[in-house]
């Protein structure tokens, strides 16, 4: 390569390659130009032009003395004027300038670098021991007191050891000039902590709830591998100093899944990993994360409900951000009374949904979280009691997953689907809540008790027949328990059916199923074996018995309502409205508590 060939970085005029230097790392600059030019480049400077090689590839050629043309400036060339050829003074094809290359050249060699090591360091330390000595005669002669000698130590050796020494004895000796009592912990604790944390449980929703991030020890499937249908029972630890009682709720911090936070994501060009910090001067926002940094996708899947039914403000919203005349008409035609029903709340319409259909609404993504409610916790009743085991809680999940009745692909509940995918040692972030309708067994374990409660209506009774065994064993006496289960066969969907049935066996309960899809069997559901039981049951309720009703609050729990109506009139020959009055007044008195869902 010659010289012409060698590279050189953009110049700037007459000020050659000088922009490019940067005055408070001058070699750091150099070493990054070299980096880029593969180890050699040429840099002009106004009055002179430097060649710069780093590469160690290169070493072998530019020590090749054939190569070698040795340049005098004007000052040795008016000392050569003078006293003639030198060593100093010589051009390189002088003898002189060889004897004076064979003089100077062996001081620079390797071995001889070797040597300079040693007084380098020695230069080093003399500087570094002579600075805090200085000082030290300085506060001297300043009449300092010295309170220790000034520690010394050998950074070769045990340097730590030497340290520690002087430390240790500095404290003791300023605890005496001082007459300060010094207390010592011997426990060596750490300043930094670590805690294992679900991604939910920073947010405003768990916060406001004083959620506890635990861990999942077991999600098994309760429904038989011929059913289309899925239910989960799942058991999460309970951390030390968090209680339950039968019939109290799980409150679960649920996270929008995947598939839905990346449609929106999608929609509006952004990708998921992005971090953001949101800015806000209301408070009406307080469900999102303001001056925090957070990705985009957890905003989506942490923060927001983005599958609820869109609401009229958010309506008003989209047809304001809609530049397409027929599309804000159509957006406009859902805000009628009727159509908004149908069409929206019947169909569970979205903000999404109506975002991906109509392309000309111009809503900016910000504006779109801004619209959206904050995420909400879903509560699930308790499974399982704290009689039979203190360390683990269980609740059982129906996983709803159907066609979207808006007709968009697939609908997925937000928090059944959470938690089905849920794994062992997972972490998942809850919290416990004791319903207000009284749903607990009576203080007096011989009070006889009803419990209803068909499909995941199970779950809460599950926890009541686990205490009543755990009391039993104990030798306590129990009153009559009746329970009414219902689901579609005993082959598909017979929830904790083993449980149930040894239970049944030992005497906890008085065990009635019914099986509303079974091929051999008439479609039976609880209110109407209720119906056939109705005699004996008016008898416990008259006697003092607790009724419970735990399910479908739309259709299952008015029906066993109206069917311990009939019964009540045809027992006690009592009209409508008087046995209505008889329902109602055991609601008022905290013996009929009722656990529904509708939707």
């Amino acid at each position: 390569m010659s010289v012409k060939q060698i590279p050189q970085p953009k110049t700037y005029g007459p000020l050659g390659n000088l922009p490019l230097m940067d005055k408070e790392k001058p070699i750091q600059q150099l070493m990054n130009i070299a980096s880029e030019f593969e180890g050699i480049f040429k840099f002009e400077l106004p009055k002179r032009t430097v060649h710069f090689v780093s590469s160690h590839r290169l070493v072998k050629e530019i020590c090749n003395e054939s190569y070698f043309d040795k340049n005098i400036n004007q000052a040795l060339q008016n000392v050569r004027n003078f006293s003639g050829d030198g060593l100093f003074t010589s051009w390189s094809h002088e003898a002189n300038w060889k004897k004076a290359h064979n003089i100077l050249l062996p001081s620079f060699s390797q071995q001889a670098m070797k040597g300079y090591h040693a007084k380098m360091v020695d230069i080093a330390v003399q500087l570094i021991q002579k600075i805090p000595a200085l000082i030290d005669e300085q506060l001297a002669n300043k009449g300092a007191e010295c309170l220790i000698e000034r520690g010394e130590a050998d950074a070769s050796h045990d340097f730590d050891g030497a340290y520690e020494e002087w430390r240790d004895q500095l404290w003791i000796d300023l605890a005496d000039y001082f007459e300060l009592h010094v207390e010592t912990n011997e426990t060596d604790t750490p300043s930094l902590s670590l805690t294992f944390v679900d991604g939910t449980a920073d947010t405003p929703l768990a916060k406001t709830h004083q959620a506890f991030t635990t861990t999942v020890l077991t999600n098994d499937e309760l429904q038989q591998p011929c059913s289309q249908r899925s239910t989960r029972h799942i058991e999460i630890a309970l951390p030390q100093g968090i209680t339950y009682k039968e019939g109290d709720h799980l409150g679960v911090i649920p996270k929008n899944h995947k598939q839905l936070v990346e449609r929106a994501l999608t929609h509006f060009h952004l990708n998921g990993s992005k971090i953001i910090q949101l800015k806000a001067e209301t408070e009406t926002l307080s469900h999102l994360p303001i001056n925090q940094t957070v990705s985009l996708y957890d905003l989506c899947a942490n923060f927001v409900e983005l599958q609820q039914p869109v609401t009229r403000t958010q309506l008003r919203a989209l047809i304001a951000k809609t530049v397409c005349p027929p599309h804000k008409f159509e957006l406009e035609t859902l805000l009628e009374k009727d159509n908004y029903k149908e069409k929206v709340l019947s169909a569970r319409l979205t903000m999404l949904d109506l975002l991906e259909k109509y392309p000309a609404c111009e809503m900016e993504f910000i504006e779109f979280i801004e619209l959206l409610p904050g995420l909400k916790p879903r509560y699930y009743s308790i499974s399982s009691s704290p009689k039979a085991n203190d360390d683990v809680l269980s609740i059982t999940v129906s996983v709803v997953q159907s066609e979207a009745w808006s007709g968009n692909g697939e609908y997925k509940g937000i928090a059944s689907n959470y938690l089905a995918e849920l794994k062992e040692n997972d972490p998942i972030t809850c919290f416990i809540s004791s319903p207000q309708s009284g749903f607990e067994l009576p203080k007096d374990p011989q009070t006889p008790i009803i419990m209803v409660g068909p499909g995941t209506g199970i779950a809460p009774f599950r926890g009541f027949i686990q205490a009543r065994g755990t009391m039993k064993k104990s030798g306590i006496q129990l009153g009559k328990a009746h329970l009414y289960f219902g689901c579609r066969s005993a082959e598909e969907d017979y929830l904790y059916q083993s449980e149930l049935e040894q239970a049944n066996e030992q005497g906890v309960i008085t065990l009635h199923t019914a099986f509303s899809r079974m091929n051999s069997q008439q479609k039976t559901y609880v209110q109407h074996l209720m119906a056939e039981n109705g005699k004996e049951l008016i008898a416990l309720l008259d006697k003092g018995a607790y009724l419970y009703i735990c399910g479908d609050g739309s259709k299952m729990a008015p029906d066993v309502e109206n069917t311990l109506i009939d019964c009540y009139q045809s027992v006690h020959s009592v009209n409508e409205n008087q046995a209505r009055n008889w329902l109602q007044a055991l609601e008022s008195a905290g013996r009929y508590a009722k656990d529904v869902w509708t939707g």
